[in-house]
């Protein structure tokens, strides 16, 4: 048996308010979201235009995290498509983390104002990821919570 303590990733995916952020915040462990790149003394200014940049800040984040060897990490992203998070998957690799995919489709309401046809837009572009959990219909008036999710 090996003393080294096993260091965990786990990746938030879905739509904008299924509850990916409350439920990574609960998990345990640092989380990281590309809209935390729009806080600007905390107000969220979304610009388009450097939703690249943000997926970069968020991404090199993750990794600065994992040089520090933090035993958990946390990111909350939409990540419709799997070559979204392919990047991720590949850092945990060569960091020496698992990875825990969750698909949450809860109804948190949508705080950031994403627009019904940007929705339709993400809905339709939905790609499944075999190895990942789905977290299905919970409210926000529940308390979310990974005791009892199977691996």
């Amino acid at each position: 048996m090996s003393d080294k303590k096993e260091r965990i990733l786990r990746l938030y995916r879905g739509l904008p308010g299924s509850g990916k952020s409350t439920m990574a915040k609960q998990a345990g462990g640092p989380v990281f979201e590309a809209d935390q790149f729009f806080m600007d003394g905390g107000e969220y200014k979304f610009n388009p235009k450097k939703l690249k940049d943000a997926h970069q800040w968020c991404r090199d984040a993750v990794e600065e995290d994992m040089m520090f060897l933090k035993p958990e990490i946390n990111v909350a992203n939409t990540f419709t498509q799997k070559w979204e998070f392919s990047n991720y998957l590949d850092l945990a690799s060569s960091h020496g983390y698992k990875v825990e995919v969750y698909c949450v489709q809860g109804d948190w309401g949508n705080v950031h104002g994403v627009p019904e046809e940007a929705l339709r837009r993400m809905s339709g572009r939905w790609e499944s990821y075999e190895g990942e959990t789905i977290i299905d219909n919970w409210k926000s008036t529940e308390t979310p919570s990974l005791t009892g999710i199977p691996e």
